[in-house]
């Protein structure tokens, strides 16, 4: 305690010289150190040592009341007493803290009477700390920054009860006023750190929307970024055509409640006819946060029977968000927290009205994909056959798949018809390119070889023909096919081929073969084609197809052999539907591109 003492005795020039080498020290410390509350720990040694017994800091709470965060003295067990006393019982310093913080103001109270609190307590140490600091001078500066009052900093005079001079009300001031700038500094920069962290995230969440076309796939992905960063548990609620809401997608951060969480899936689990819920979100297009929620309110806002399952899941505070793209709203998303200590801040919810924007254009893409997809499989399937034809000792089997991309509609076909005399014309190929002109010339070109067929049953013949008249209609397009004939009661198959992937027979054995194939595509065809017969024994099994069946892995060796492989499966080529069995076992992921498959099982 000798320093104070000598501190309250030092003349004024003296002091200010020291008070300017400590101000130099401080900002140092400032500039080295992020967290403000270390920074002042940092320097409270040579603050004590300037006369002043007790440092406090207090900072404003979520309520807006300054609570104290940190108390200095050279005691450290004496300090933590204290601190814990100020956070459990006022002293009677409330009224000082809340008149700085609204004058923004500093405040010197040159004696403080807490006789009263005295009686209060018979704790010891508490005791103890009131009387030490009955009867104290008191400082209180307010550390004001460039948009907020950060904290305010409590000066207690030592033993020697030292009155505080203008000197130590102006060291006091500058102190205030360098820790303000540490904290807007470290504000700034943490706020440029929240903002990258956010745009990284928002960038990651995009990637996973994008990835896919399919809007469950995009839902699920979405509600499973908010939860856990952003929610405790969230769902998305679109509504339906017919005026209905249903919950798409839900998430808990808690993987045991799984069961629970599958149980809300479906009809939405709220009653919208509550104006401050779901239905006035949906009504006004504005997000919505209600805090404080309990039972009662859960009550109120939540279906009678899946009621207990939403008590399970919990909800403190709950934001709803409306999802709106190109001037539509498809729905909602409702974002829970369930402790009262976590409550939604506001850049917690700007970042969630900012994903909620970007997921709204990405139900918006998904549900015109979906349109679009509809229409495109309606005109796809219109071109192809309606129906296989029966033929005695062979069953046919067909299956078409649109690949995962924008342009659904593609150009490849397969075919089978009867002829007159009773022969089966079968047929498949792929335009090049896809969208509608890719489709138009394929069923073009389909009903060419219908047609040429009638007129000579010569494979290569058909496509000659097919090819002089697709140069004259589509001069520009590049059409790879393949056509056969079988003639009733034979096992076997007279074809030609131009450009197309050859088929693969497997025999009764097990054994694979190719059919030799010679030509190139129509619109590139020129003279060298030729009629090829191929016997195909009991129990073989043909497959035609179009080259997305090899080449949506990317590695068409790699897509040969899985065809290969599908082939020996006896169970897959035996199959009521072995085109789509084997397209499945071949590509479990799905195709990438369109792909067509023809299979013809001899018995």
């Amino acid at each position: 305690m000798e320093s104070a003492a000598r501190a309250g005795s030092e003349p004024g020039e003296a002091r200010s010289q020291r008070y300017l080498e400590l101000l130099g020290t401080a900002a140092d410390v400032f500039l080295q150190e992020r967290d403000f509350d270390a920074s002042l720990v940092r320097i409270s040694g040579l603050l004590l040592a300037e006369g002043n017994e007790w440092l406090t800091i207090y900072r404003p709470s979520a309520d807006g009341a300054f609570e104290a965060t940190a108390v200095v003295h050279e005691d450290p067990r004496l300090a933590a007493t204290a601190l814990q006393f100020l956070r459990t019982r006022p002293i009677g310093n409330e009224r000082y803290l809340e008149l700085v913080a609204a004058t923004r103001e500093s405040l010197v109270v040159s004696e403080i009477d807490i006789s009263w609190a005295i009686g209060t307590t018979t704790n010891p140490e508490y005791l103890a700390l009131l009387r030490a600091a009955h009867q104290s001078a008191m400082m209180l500066v307010p550390i004001v920054g460039r948009d907020e009052t950060w904290g305010i900093l409590q000066f207690l005079s030592g033993p020697q009860r030292r009155r505080f001079e203008e000197a130590d009300l102006a060291f006091a001031r500058d102190l205030g006023k360098l820790a303000a700038i540490a904290l807007d500094n470290a504000w700034l920069v943490d706020r440029a750190e929240t903002a990258l962290d956010e745009l990284r995230f928002l960038a990651e969440v995009g990637e996973t929307m994008v990835e896919t076309l399919d809007l469950a796939t995009r839902l699920d992905r979405f509600v499973n970024a908010v939860v856990p960063r952003l929610a405790d548990w969230a769902s998305v609620n679109l509504l339906e055509d017919d005026g209905s809401i249903e919950t798409h997608a839900i998430a808990h951060r808690d993987p045991a409640l799984a069961e629970v969480v599958e149980r809300l899936r479906g009809p939405f689990y709220a009653n919208i006819e509550h104006n401050d819920g779901t239905g006035n979100v949906l009504r006004t297009g504005r997000s919505r946060l209600m805090t404080g929620v309990d039972e009662s309110f859960l009550r109120r806002h939540i279906r009678p029977d899946v009621f207990d399952d939403v008590i399970v899941l919990g909800a403190d505070s709950a934001l709803t968000v409306p999802l709106i793209a190109h001037g539509r709203t498809y729905g909602s998303l409702a974002a829970m927290r369930t402790e009262r200590e976590r409550p939604f801040l506001e850049r917690d919810i700007r970042l969630i009205e900012e994903l909620a924007r970007r997921a709204a254009v990405a139900i918006a893409n998904a549900k015109l994909f979906e349109r679009s997809s509809t229409v495109a499989d309606a005109f796809q399937q219109a071109q192809l056959p309606g129906k296989l034809p029966r033929v005695p000792g062979i069953v046919l089997s067909a299956f078409y798949a649109a690949g995962r991309r924008e342009a659904t509609i593609g150009g490849d076909w397969y075919d089978a018809f009867t002829l007159t005399d009773g022969r089966v014309v079968i047929s498949i190929g792929d335009v090049s390119g896809s969208g509608l002109r890719a489709a138009v010339i394929m069923g073009s070109v389909r009903q060419m070889i219908r047609g040429a067929a009638q007129l000579q049953a010569d494979p290569s013949a058909m496509l000659d023909a097919v090819d002089r008249a697709l140069r004259v209609e589509h001069p520009d397009a590049i059409v790879t096919a393949f056509v056969g004939v079988i003639e009733p009661g034979e096992r076997r198959i007279t074809y030609a081929s131009a450009g197309h992937p050859p088929p693969l027979l497997r025999t009764e054995s097990g054994e694979i073969t190719e059919l030799a194939t010679v030509g190139l595509p129509l619109g590139l065809r020129g003279p060298g084609s030729r009629t090829t017969t191929q016997p195909c024994g009991p129990g073989s099994f043909l497959l035609l197809y179009t080259d997305g069946l090899t080449e949506s892995t990317r590695d068409i060796l790699e897509g040969e052999r899985r065809v290969r492989e599908a082939l020996r499966d006896v169970r897959l080529v035996r199959s009521s539907e072995a085109a789509r069995a084997l397209h499945d076992a071949i590509l479990k992921d799905g195709a990438h591109d369109d792909v067509a498959l023809l299979g013809l099982s001899f018995v």
